[in-house]
């Protein structure tokens, strides 16, 4: 970047000054860009015209028709509160939308409806079930129901996959599926590094390799009983 001396600022700046004050500067300035009639914009203006429908009667944009109106002191009115809910709003789905996983519907005023007003499908379904509204009187109320997805996807609200449990309950099998899975995923982990262990036997040979046959052997007869299939290439 080029650099300016201080007494070069100095003049820069007294220049800028006079431009600046110079009467005939300051009424090209106003005239500069799309020629608009000053008085004409006022008065359609006036009349209740938005800038949208001036820039499209003078066939221009509304950022010229703003700028132009700033340039020639016409003050703007105050923006207009418009209703944009629901299908005033641009972002309206229908009512329909996915909460923490969960497909909700809008029906303000409905007994399982939220501050937004939007109701979980699978409540919906779930009382059509059983003929009548879901029972509600705190989580750690036993008499209190929930829905439960079967198969475990959020989004699958047929009937054959819903189960209304009472929050205990729900917790129950929530705690058990995940149980489930960490003992799963741990026996193949151990499965995968017997395998691999295996392997490196096989490569170095027992004694060859002296960490590999110092290595603890992970317990043979737990994994034998979830991967039978082992046991038989053992034996072959």
């Amino acid at each position: 970047m080029k650099s300016f001396s201080e007494e070069t600022r100095r003049k820069m700046s007294e220049s800028a000054k006079k431009r600046c004050a110079d009467p005939a500067w300051i009424e090209a300035q106003k005239n500069r860009g799309t020629k608009l009639d000053p008085d004409a914009v006022k008065a359609m203006y006036e009349r209740g015209m938005t800038q949208m429908e001036i820039a499209a009667e003078l066939h221009t944009t509304q950022k010229i028709v703003f700028n132009f109106m700033r340039r020639h002191g016409i003050k703007a009115r105050s923006a207009a509160k418009r209703e944009q809910t629901r299908e005033n709003n641009a972002y309206w789905k229908g009512g329909v939308r996915i909460e923490n996983g969960y497909k909700c519907l809008y029906i303000p005023g409905h007994h399982k409806a939220r501050s937004n007003g939007y109701v979980r499908e699978h409540d919906l379904i779930a009382e059509e079930m059983i003929g009548r509204p879901l029972r509600w009187s705190g989580q750690r109320d036993s008499r209190s129901e929930v829905v439960h997805h079967i198969n475990g996807d959020k989004l699958d609200n047929r009937p054959e996959n819903l189960l209304v449990v009472s929050p205990q309950q729900h917790r129950a099998i929530h705690n058990a599926v995940t149980k489930e899975m960490v003992d799963v995923a741990l026996l193949q982990r151990i499965h995968d590094l017997e395998t691999e262990i295996k392997q490196l036997k096989r490569i170095h040979g027992k004694g060859t390799a002296r960490w590999a046959s110092e290595i603890e052997p992970f317990p043979i007869a737990v994994t034998k009983k979830h991967f039978p299939e082992e046991e038989r290439h053992d034996k072959r």
